[in-house]
């Protein structure tokens, strides 16, 4: 994947090493202000959390 082309952009991959922060894109086309986006990302955050408890009590019931 390093080096190729994705949306007009060159990738740059590289294994996560859990010390740098990245920032993140601007979605330019958002018509959400500051605010409310920060509201979606909170939203989407506790979404995701949900699928993961639900995720994890699933298998674990499958495994009993």
């Amino acid at each position: 994947m390093n080096g190729r082309f994705f949306g007009g952009n060159q990738l740059e991959v590289m294994l996560y090493d859990g010390l740098i922060k990245y920032q993140k894109s601007k979605n330019t086309n958002s018509t959400l202000d500051e605010d409310d986006q920060e509201v979606a990302e909170q939203q989407r955050l506790e979404d995701y959390a949900r699928w993961l408890e639900n995720e994890k009590s699933t298998k674990d019931e499958s495994l009993s």
